[in-house]
């Protein structure tokens, strides 16, 4: 008898979240305006478009990291992925720390002490290839699901276009 994992979603459960996403993908945040009454009801309008936004962005986060890449290949589409890494951007400046700076300061380590040019995967990259551009001197093989640059390729991330060993640094 299988039992089902508690962190992933039924196949209904996937269902119904993407019937909520695709509903609410046309709801944009909008700038708040402050001075009349009516200008404050927008205001509070705009508040909560950005919040289902926020919420939209952490449930298809959640899609992400339960499931594999070719279930989230046909649940997402471009533009929901583009709004997904969008949202991720907005997100991600307001922490003090990012992520991404400490794979640089990291690679940057390794590639003070090493001789030569390295290969280097990143997976998942984004809509940006950081990375390839923080180490122009070094090849770096950008993959995503979707790719919105000419820098990044769209790849699975179960079978990436890479043989084993031929890159340094994954």
């Amino acid at each position: 008898m299988k039992t089902k994992n508690k962190n992933t979603f039924s196949a209904k459960e996937s269902k119904r979240l993407k019937q909520l996403l695709a509903r609410n993908a046309t709801e944009k945040p909008t700038k708040a305006v402050k001075s009349r009454p009516q200008d404050r009801s927008q205001a509070l309008a705009a508040r909560s478009r950005a919040r289902l936004l926020y919420s939209r962005f952490r449930a298809q986060n959640e899609f992400l990291y339960s499931h594999s890449s070719s279930e989230a290949n046909d649940f997402f589409s471009e533009d929901s992925f583009r709004e997904y890494h969008a949202v991720y951007e907005k997100i991600a400046d307001k922490w003090p720390q990012k992520p991404i700076n400490h794979v640089i300061q990291r690679l940057a380590t390794l590639t003070s002490e090493t001789s030569g040019r390295l290969v280097v995967a990143d997976i998942g990259c984004g809509s940006r290839a950081q990375l390839r551009d923080a180490f122009p001197s070094h090849f770096v093989h950008s993959f995503d699901l979707v790719a919105d640059s000419p820098h990044v390729t769209k790849a699975d991330m179960c079978s990436l276009p890479l043989d084993a060993d031929s890159c340094d640094v994954t």
